[in-house]
């Protein structure tokens, strides 16, 4: 397996997964100036919070580590963690050199629910330098239901190039220069 190190902390090397190839659309929005008024967002009910909850203890038998990585999100605010459908091999590393990352959001509108697929398209696309990227930011976002999802994004030189959706909260690390290429080329070959 090949590793690649977090600019967040440097003496931490973290595993990359492969997949599989992808297009990229360009279209762009700023949320700063977007005006399309607001959309009305239904918050889980206590069913889904109990299947999620369910499903958070059953992944927490296989990596006990997760419990301190919901602990440090929900301290930040939302209402629970949705677990990744696998092992999430980079838990360790977020509890140890995980931040809040802010600034502005600057949205380009790629493929829903695919924003690995759309950061790395942009980084292999070489389009970076277009968007002021310095980075690729792995890790967690609140989204405005008040769920914790694992999510990818650019880091940009002030605040965050989004491919997807709008979050509340960004929490990970940031993979620049040499991590963010291996990070890039690892996923789409």
């Amino acid at each position: 397996m090949s590793l690649i190190t977090c600019a967040d902390h440097n003496q931490q090397a973290i595993p990359a997964v492969k997949t599989q190839p992808y297009s990229m659309v360009m279209p762009t929005t700023d949320f700063k100036t977007e005006n399309t008024g607001k959309a009305i967002i239904q918050k889980p009910n206590p069913d889904q919070l109990a299947d999620l909850k369910r499903r958070f203890d059953e992944a927490a038998k296989q990596q006990p580590e997760i419990y301190e990585l919901r602990r440090r999100l929900l301290s930040l605010g939302g209402v629970e963690l949705v677990t990744p459908p696998n092992t999430d091999e980079y838990v360790v590393f977020f509890n140890e050199s995980g931040r809040i990352k802010g600034g502005p959001i600057k949205c380009i509108p790629m493929s829903s629910s695919e924003a690995q697929k759309n950061i790395v398209t942009i980084w292999n696309a070489r389009m970076h330098n277009v968007f002021s990227l310095v980075g690729i930011g792995i890790g967690y976002a609140l989204s405005d239901d008040g769920l914790w999802r694992q999510h990818f994004w650019g880091e940009r030189r002030r605040g965050i190039l989004e491919t997807t959706t709008k979050r509340e909260k960004y929490f990970g690390c940031t993979l620049r220069a040499g991590g963010a290429f291996a990070f890039a080329y690892l996923y789409s070959h």
